[in-house]
């Protein structure tokens, strides 16, 4: 192929070529370049055919009337004619295409390449109303048959192949096949970057294509080979160099300082300062070459000289560093001479055998191990609590707030990691990481762009076959994504419809808000994940148990009815004016008497029809509370499924019943739709661990 200096758009003809070289079914076509051709070529496809306009300028031709259907013998020179004149008033043509003019179903099969994530095949219901019907199903490809047909199936148009009111089925096996084989077209090709098939014509025994737009440009380049990494020095420092370190309290490089003295950190602490003997008690060194051993540097000079300061550092031998100094890539202000600094520190740590978390980044935190490399706000509390959650943020203004409220609502990090820029290391790094962190149980990223779907992929398979699930909010669902692109699998498939077929392909649970990541990961570090989506629901409101059903019903949980057996020892447990059944009111009753509560706790956690128990409380007061709390802590930790606490009411009319909860280790949750979402994605953690198929479900909040 040649060489492709811009994107290349391939005319209709073209793409025919091109896809008939790689064994498409297409409908036959013949070019029609004047009247005098017209007559046998609508011979050849009729009694019925299609005209077109062909032009290597046309992108939907629809949209310009440049299109004649149900065109007969009698009525084809008038069609020509008129077709002609309309097209030649935008622009020159090439002649004019005829085809059979096919019945069936019109479906949309495309391809769009994204530089970082890869392939992806996108199927959906077509014809000219694709837009407005928005049905689309995305997998990462390639896919097979099986897989395909699968994805197929999602479509709300789905009906239609399948045989709606008496309607033949149509060949969905057929339109499988097509759909993997363009997958792998996608798959083996890097210069395809989108693909338009639209309409593809189902019949009852075979698919045809009927309409074809490639555009094709040179793939990215590979990828550089990753360096083996040894990160440990970021994690467990033995001694820390802080380069910028200020004797101004109000200073980054002095809070750095202090929060490690405060925090506890028991290594050697060495503050570099051109005068100062000592900064907050540490002796201070003016060149890091007068450190001594020092594993870990954390840099907070201007950004003009952190490059001077990392090379430093490398002739020292020191080989992880920490850029807390912003002003590279991130900054609006200096965009190109922003980047291109950036672009500079990462070559100077790839010379130096360097690895950098950043720059603009907030620190590396490890509560257990008392090691606090970060100035964010939320380390001037003094109970940052340690726990089994690794977590990592590319923003770290947002990682901080996250940091400051997780002390409130009892949350424990293994680590809590702030990517900042990415220069060098990056998501994929810490995830892998933390794959073999013993002292992490799960992971939780907050994602704002990928940089290497390849080995972010990698980082996450290890992670899974570690027993660590991998939860992630992904940022920028917005319109944003939806960038003007040169087909409709392009405008349809917009970035974040990729990021979400790409994660939920590669297994992590993409949760729909900041809330649910961190709600999740806590209640999954106490709880065993469980085999099914099979939910059971005991809440003391009416109006809490619609929300929870109308919510579980939206995100595909099912709520079963208890079994006979179960129904009958609830029966006995619950007064005469409750009814059985799931959502189970249990009434005031329960918090008059704690006991009814633990007892149908008990026992649906007891019964084979759930796969998880959600308790969602209301109002209750202390002592009441408390003696609830002390029940449910007990439950909890003898359950061998999930059992996912939720208390309405304000924490101010129970503050025992809140420590009692607190000191267990009981997560806490509020609101009845939150709640629900954490069971959601406790059920999708488990089919992921268990090696379940997946459906590509995206959470709405």
């Amino acid at each position: 192929m040649t060489h492709l200096d811009e994107p290349t758009l391939l005319a209709e003809l073209a793409t025919r070529e091109y896809l008939a070289r790689h064994g498409v079914p297409l409908v036959p076509a013949t070019l029609v370049l004047s009247a005098d051709e017209l007559d046998a070529a609508v011979d050849a496809h009729g009694p019925e055919v299609v005209l077109k306009a062909a032009a290597p300028w046309l992108l939907h031709k629809t949209d310009l009337d440049l299109v004649r259907v149900g065109v007969t013998a009698s009525t084809a020179a008038v069609a020509f004619d008129a077709l002609v004149r309309t097209a030649t008033s935008h622009g020159p043509i090439d002649g004019v295409i005829v085809s059979p003019h096919l019945q069936g179903a019109e479906i949309l099969i495309g391809v769009r390449r994204d530089p970082t994530l890869g392939p992806f095949i996108v199927v959906g219901s077509g014809g000219t109303l694709v837009e407005i019907f928005d049905d689309l199903a995305i997998a990462h490809a390639p896919i097979d048959a099986d897989r395909a047909q699968a994805l197929i199936r999602t479509l709300r148009g789905a009906q239609l192949l399948i045989g709606l009111r008496g309607t033949p089925a149509l060949d969905i096996a057929a339109l499988a096949r097509l759909v993997s084989a363009v997958s792998h077209i996608a798959d083996e090709d890097e210069h395809l970057r989108e693909l338009d098939l639209n309409p593809v014509i189902v019949g009852e025994q075979g698919v045809a294509v009927v309409d074809a737009r490639a555009m094709l440009a040179e793939p990215p380049p590979a990828a550089v080979n990753r360096r083996q990494r040894d990160l440990q020095p970021l994690f467990h420092p033995a001694g820390i160099a802080i380069l910028g370190a200020s004797t101004d309290p109000a200073k980054l490089g002095a809070r750095i300082v202090r929060y490690l003295v405060e925090h506890g950190f028991d290594g050697r602490i060495v503050p570099v300062h051109r005068t100062a003997a000592q900064i907050h008690g540490q002796a201070a060194v003016p060149s890091v070459t007068q450190a001594g051993r020092i594993d870990l540097a954390c840099i907070v000079v201007p950004p003009e000289s952190v490059g001077e300061a990392l090379a430093e550092c490398g002739r020292v031998g020191i080989r992880n560093a920490i850029v807390h100094t912003a002003g590279f890539a991130e900054a609006e202000a200096v965009a190109a001479t922003g980047a291109a600094a950036q672009t500079r520190l990462a070559d100077t740590a790839l010379r130096a055998g360097i690895n950098v978390c950043g720059p603009n980044s907030l620190g590396i935190i490890s509560p257990s191990s008392r090691i606090f490399t970060s100035f964010a706000g939320a380390l001037e509390s003094s109970n940052i609590l340690p726990g089994r959650i690794g977590f990592v943020s590319q923003s770290g203004a947002l990682a901080s707030s996250l940091l400051s409220r997780s002390v409130d609502d009892g949350v424990g990090f293994s680590r809590w990691i702030s990517s900042g820029n990415e220069a060098d290391l990056d998501l994929s790094d810490f995830v892998g990481y933390l794959a073999e962190d013993d002292a992490t149980s799960v992971i939780a990223l907050f994602i704002e762009q990928i940089r290497d779907g390849d080995a972010f992929r990698d980082s996450v398979g290890r992670a899974l076959e570690a027993g660590k699930p991998v939860l992630a909010y992904k940022s920028g669902r917005s319109a944003v994504g939806r960038r003007v692109t040169q087909s409709h699998t392009g405008a349809l498939a917009g970035d974040d419809r990729l990021y979400e077929a790409f994660l939920t392909d590669i297994g992590v649970v993409r949760v729909a808000s900041l809330r649910d990541l961190l709600d999740t990961a806590r209640v999954m570090v106490t709880t065993p994940l469980p085999r099914g989506r099979r939910l059971a629901v005991i809440t003391m409101s009416g109006g809490a148990s619609s929300v929870i059903a109308d919510t579980a019903a939206d995100l595909g949980l099912d709520l079963p009815s208890p079994d006979a057996r179960t129904a009958d020892l609830l029966v006995d447990l619950l007064p005469a004016t409750a009814t059985v059944d799931n959502p189970l009111d249990v009434t005031a009753a329960a918090m008059v008497e704690p006991g009814i509560l633990t007892s149908v706790v008990r026992s649906l956690l007891d019964a084979s029809f759930a796969d998880m128990v959600l308790v969602q409380l209301t109002t209750n007061a202390d002592p009441v509370a408390s003696r609830m709390a002390t029940e449910l802590v007990g439950l909890h930790r003898s359950a061998g499924k999930p059992l996912i606490v939720s208390r309405l009411g304000s924490p101010s009319l129970a503050p025992g019943a809140m420590e009692i909860y607190r000191s267990s280790s009981v997560p806490v949750l509020t609101w009845p739709d939150d709640a629900t979402r954490v069971a959601w994605a406790l059920a999708v953690a488990g089919e992921v661990m268990a090696g379940i198929s997946r459906p590509n479900v995206e959470v709405s909040t």
